[in-house]
């Protein structure tokens, strides 16, 4: 539960400056949190309709991974979604 708490907080930060590695997720419960996280970021940044777009696929993508229990795959997606947030105004 910590490391969880933890790895939500290295997460915002990141999302806060500069896109920075996400951590891969260690099992399927922290792969959907971190979609979560990743959700909740995007939608604190009020995206354009393009953007939404763009975010709407990366997010199923790591989503249908993180099912599939790809979890490199969901991480590989979760850094390049972090890099679209960070972008947004």
């Amino acid at each position: 539960m910590m490391r969880r708490g933890l790895l939500c907080v290295a997460l915002i930060a990141g999302l806060a400056g500069t896109a920075h590695a996400i951590d891969m997720p260690k099992s399927t419960e922290e792969c959907y949190s971190l979609v979560d996280k990743l959700a909740e970021a995007a939608e604190n940044k009020n995206p354009g309709d393009e953007a939404v777009v763009k975010i709407g696929e990366l997010m199923t993508a790591m989503n249908e991974s993180c099912e599939a229990g790809n979890l490199d795959e969901a991480a590989r997606t979760g850094e390049e979604l972090a890099k679209v947030i960070d972008l947004l105004p």
